[in-house]
């Protein structure tokens, strides 16, 4: 009982202290604007200290990284410092775009360096960082073109799910720290969820589905390539948001204050 103690506490209490913590102070601060607009720069910003806090409770952080889950928080670090530059410099979307599709390139090739060095040839390797890194940029449009269509609760409880379903697979694929680092994006992005209750129009839409992204893209690509996380499983959680954004795409697209 003490260990399920220990373990809930690194994976769920302290995500969610540091994310709500965040929020609340970028609330506070920017209290006389209205409650959809406030503290725009807040979201992203709540949701990786929720996401390095709990990795740094758990041991997965290390300078210089030495393992693959090394990298994650590194990785959701400069997403949060890309989107942060994107809305202090006014750019082109195309500039943005190539920026963030650098940074989903960078991911597969940081955590599978090891397996380019001396597993695969140098054809095999680009191949893999080019297939993976544009699965995952795509997976981070498919993402924000939800977040921009969506409000509320619904999004961030879809999120909670993909992040949940993902620890369990990643538990069964024999890895429990894989598990508990997707936990730990579950606990994050549900302080969302909750917030929504107060404020349903609440919007996620613009940088910080590329922060969850890219930590998500991130423990499937681990979980399969370190772990055994099986093509079938991680095909089924990637397609997963797919299907979200197909039931949405011809809904009408309501314009909303976007709270990050």
């Amino acid at each position: 009982m003490p260990a399920l103690i220990d373990t809930l506490a690194r994976t769920v209490l302290l995500p969610v202290m540091a994310s709500g913590a965040l929020l609340f102070i970028a609330w506070r601060l920017s209290r006389k604007q209205p409650v959809t607009t406030r503290g725009p720069w807040a979201a992203p910003l709540a949701l990786v200290a929720g996401l390095v806090l709990g990795q740094g409770a758990l041991g997965a952080m290390a300078w210089p990284p030495m393992e693959a889950i090394h990298w994650l928080p590194l990785l959701a670090l400069l997403a949060t410092a890309l989107v942060l530059l994107e809305r202090g410099i006014s750019s082109p979307s195309w500039a943005k775009h190539g920026l963030r599709l650098v940074l989903f390139m960078a991911l597969p090739f940081s955590l599978l360096s090891p397996l380019i060095e001396h597993s695969w040839g140098p054809v095999e390797g680009f191949l893999w960082v080019v297939a993976l890194g544009l699965a995952g940029f795509g997976l981070a449009l498919v993402f924000e073109q939800v977040a921009r269509r969506s409000q509320g609760f619904a999004l961030p409880l879809q999120l909670v799910l993909l992040a949940t379903g993902s620890s369990i697979a990643l538990v069964l694929s024999g890895s429990l720290l894989l598990g508990q680092l997707a936990g730990i994006l579950a606990a994050s992005i549900g302080v969302f969820m909750v917030l929504a209750f107060f404020f349903p129009s609440l919007s996620l839409a613009g940088g910080t589905m590329t922060v969850f992204s890219i930590q998500l893209a991130g423990l499937w690509m681990v979980g399969y390539f370190y772990a055994e996380l099986t093509a079938t499983i991680a095909l089924i959680l990637f397609l997963a948001p797919l299907a979200v954004w197909l039931s949405r795409a011809t809904s009408p697209v309501r314009f909303v204050p976007r709270f990050g």
